[in-house]
């Protein structure tokens, strides 16, 4: 989530008390290199931010990734509007593989829209 300065104060302490909020409803997942991350079969239900190592985007059925992932990238980001693909993004189903060993924090899209339904983020 990137926060933006703002001169106005009001707008400034809105956006902490959200980050604040955000910080308290993630969770921390740790993977081990060629371990899988997530499922083109599974619904995506959480927005993934990598924290550190590297996670391969595979298409079903191939052996080269269709793209790494690094540390700061995200995947699932869909999920929080309701896409069921974790590559929603992309467009396309795929597959999330620990390339290296890697850590993640994780919000869940429920957990997210919540949030968004608190009148004080209105």
């Amino acid at each position: 989530l990137d926060v933006v300065a703002d001169d106005d104060d009001g707008d400034e302490s809105l956006r902490r008390k959200l980050l604040g909020e955000l910080m308290l409803r993630l969770s921390a997942h740790f993977y081990l290199a060629k371990t899988q991350v997530a499922s083109a079969h599974d619904q995506a239900d959480r927005l993934m931010i990598i924290c550190s190592g590297s996670v391969g985007v595979f298409l079903p059925k191939e052996d080269k990734p269709l793209r790494i992932l690094h540390p700061r990238d995200s995947f699932g980001e869909n999920s929080l509007m309701g896409d069921a693909r974790w590559a929603g993004a992309w467009g396309v189903q795929a597959d999330f593989v620990a390339i290296a060993d890697t850590k993640i924090l994780s919000v869940s899209a429920k957990d997210f829209q919540d949030l968004m339904h608190v009148p004080t983020f209105l």
